[in-house]
């Protein structure tokens, strides 16, 4: 169903320091920042990609980070249609908070994760909801992988404007399928995080104490430098 035994690249960050990237470059939807400091959390978020050699995911939303600031200012300095360049300024800001996701999904591993809430103290319930929320979104892409592989075995093929031509067959051979898997997923996931030792009221002993390190402190005096001077 889903697999526990998924290796990760580099956990160089701790998972509460990557939570807090999470939430700073998510957070950029409530204030207004300047391009300089867009650059500058692009900066840390290309780092932080370069480290965890995922070089695929960092060209791919490289090129689409300075394809959108490129047009903006092309537009902003040439005088062209203002609303236009608004929409690649909102595109960039979705591309930033998608790339902090994804590294944030592929780089927290459930355990250590678990063991960061535990230390903060966070309550069983909401640990158990954080688990369940970081390991059901990478499962179900590849439960929808695999189902897009058994409909090529079966001669079945879907392009997107089948949800306005064939929305029926859509129903029929993606969205139910997909309903049935969330439904079991998340049930497999809550017991997975029950056998973890997620509601356990105990001290817990574990192979790996979860512990800030240097690269996390320079990571928080980065992002505080960022919010106070740019």
């Amino acid at each position: 169903m889903f697999d526990i035994s998924r290796q990760y690249h580099s956990n160089i960050l701790d998972p509460r320091t990557a939570l807090v990237v999470l939430f700073v470059i998510g957070s950029l939807f409530v204030f207004y920042i300047s391009l300089y400091a867009e650059c500058a959390y692009f900066a840390l978020l290309f780092l932080l990609f370069f480290i965890n050699s995922n070089v695929k995911s960092l060209l791919y939303f490289s090129l689409l980070f300075l394809f959108f600031a490129a047009f903006e200012v092309f537009l902003k300095t040439y005088a062209f249609n203002q609303e236009i360049a608004g929409l690649f300024y909102i595109c960039r800001r979705f591309l930033l908070v998608i790339m902090a996701g994804k590294y944030a999904l592929n780089s927290i591993v459930s355990g250590s994760l678990i063991a960061s809430l535990e230390k903060m103290k966070m309550p069983y319930s909401f640990v158990i909801i954080v688990f369940i929320m970081f390991r059901f979104f990478p499962t179900l892409v590849e439960d929808f992988t695999n189902l897009k592989k058994a409909m090529r075995a079966r001669n079945i093929y879907h392009g997107y404007q089948d949800f306005l031509i064939r929305p029926f067959q859509i129903i029929k051979n993606v969205i139910t399928p997909l309903l049935y898997m969330s439904s079991r997923l998340a049930d497999d996931l809550t017991v997975a995080g029950l056998v973890k030792g997620v509601d356990s009221r105990g001290r817990k002993k574990r192979y790996k104490e979860p512990s800030l390190k240097m690269f996390d402190y320079l990571v928080y005096a980065y992002l505080f430098a960022v919010i106070v001077f740019l």
